[in-house]
């Protein structure tokens, strides 16, 4: 699989079954060497000691605010589904990927305005890869029906 020169961000998987929850998870499972490389704070390469991190940085590159995705089929291909997702902007030299905020669950009150939490700020969610997960899964199932 080639990158194509599309100016953000692209991620793509591929494998011989229908299964796109076993593509998205190739690239989540980066997620413990990214966590590893300290890469959060200032994102220096898409790999760390060998290990491939790129995918994931994207996925989770809190500038991000516009993402796009597509799976094919080609039966020409050793892979024959391709998964192809685009983002907006990602995985800058030398800038933050996202900044870890200190609240770290999610209870009932994180729903209510922010007049009605404790937090006056605001709400303070953290969103784990999990969320992008079934995030992703919900885009794609739009994407085919």
């Amino acid at each position: 699989m080639i990158h194509s020169d599309f100016s953000g961000g692209e991620n793509l998987a591929g494998n011989t079954n229908h299964d796109v929850s076993q593509m998205f998870n190739q690239w989540m499972n980066e997620k413990a060497a990214f966590d590893e490389s300290g890469y959060r704070a200032k994102f220096l390469d898409v790999s760390y000691n060998g290990k491939v991190v790129g995918h994931y940085s994207q996925i989770v590159w809190a500038k991000n605010s516009k993402l796009g995705c597509g799976l094919s089929y080609c039966e020409k291909l050793s892979y024959k589904n391709l998964l192809v997702c685009r983002y907006e902007t990602g995985n800058y030299l030398n800038q933050q990927v996202y900044e870890e905020s200190n609240i770290t669950t999610i209870d009932s009150t994180s729903l209510n305005s922010p007049e009605e939490n404790d937090n006056s700020s605001g709400y303070n969610i953290i969103f784990n890869h999990r969320f992008y997960y079934h995030l992703f899964i919900v885009i794609i199932l739009a994407v085919l029906f």
